[in-house]
């Protein structure tokens, strides 16, 4: 069912992963088991242990949904699970984020451009990464659906369309893009289509109403690879990196001392910490801190 309204597999997967877990854990073996009252205090007893509040309530969530299908399915004649509460998940909050500070992305960027790659990921490659989800708040997974036929630098503003199927709320989105941001994008693809003209890749044409010349490689992922199971990682070392690089800036063992005391550049500090979507909350940050329209950002953020 869930797959014929197209679901992601990964909702698909967690559904299936914590409902199973639910039904052996209250030991319902046929419908009729099913009951609203177990499963809550099946779930009271897990957040005894070590499941968060907002994890309980995705399993919630799963167990609702599976009640409902079953009502509309006439598997039962009602939602068994109708009346099964959440919890308030802010009592205790196991990932709290942080969103970097604009001259902690200079150096981030800087650090990445000139690090290791990545998995599938060049330097150049992950600080137009960064860049692009600091300046769209596009999440890790709609990163891993664009190719450049994503791109449109024929309108005005420059877009980036994620596709239904990819976006977390299941509809086109069509994201603009900041003009500085396209030129850094366009110069980023020719540079890519110069390394690897001699291996038969189509040139990306500038005058193109999408990203390339002819449509051959408009499939072509802009950011390949296996990096969005790992993503916060890779920030994380691009970070360490990028704070090394400013300790040893210093000039004088005081000011490096100093330094050392600041929380500049840190992965994870009190505020929070600073994962790949973090720079998600950077974008929602920037906008508030521009002045833009309350109503504005919440579309802008998807």
């Amino acid at each position: 069912f869930l797959e014929s309204k197209n679901s992601t597999a990964k909702h698909i997967r967690l559904t299936r992963t914590r409902l199973r877990a639910a039904l052996r854990g209250c030991r319902f073996d046929l419908i009729e088991d099913l009951n609203a009252g177990r499963v809550s205090v099946w779930l009271n007893d897990q957040r005894a242990g070590c499941m968060s509040p907002a994890t309980s309530n995705h399993y919630a969530t799963s167990a609702k949904s599976f009640g409902n299908w079953l009502f509309k399915d006439r598997r039962h004649p009602e939602n068994p699970f109708a009346h099964l509460a959440k919890v308030n998940a802010r009592v205790d909050v196991r990932v709290v984020r942080r969103a970097l500070s604009q001259e902690e992305l200079v150096e981030v960027l800087e650090a990445a451009e000139s690090g290791r790659p990545f998995r599938e990921l060049s330097g150049s490659d992950k600080a137009v990464l960064y860049l692009m989800a600091a300046f769209t708040g596009l999440r890790a997974s709609e990163f891993a659906s664009l190719t450049r036929q994503s791109l449109d630098f024929r309108t005005d503003p420059p877009t980036v369309t994620v596709e239904a199927a990819c976006s977390k709320h299941r509809r086109e989105d069509v994201v603009p893009l900041h003009p500085d941001l396209a030129l850094r994008l366009r110069g980023w693809l020719q540079e890519h289509d110069r390394r690897t003209l001699d291996g038969g890749v189509i040139p990306f044409d500038r005058n193109a109403t999408k990203g390339t010349s002819d449509g051959t490689n408009a499939d072509e992922p802009l950011f390949p690879g296996t990096w969005p199971e790992r993503a916060a990682k890779m920030l994380k070392r691009d970070m360490r990196v990028a704070r090394e690089k400013w300790l040893n800036q210093a000039t004088t063992d005081d000011e490096r001392a100093e330094r050392q005391r600041s929380d500049f550049l840190k992965y994870e500090t009190a505020d929070g910490r600073a994962d790949f979507h973090a720079l998600r909350h950077k974008f929602v940050s920037d906008l508030a801190a521009s002045g833009v329209h309350p109503k504005l950002a919440k579309e802008l953020a998807r």
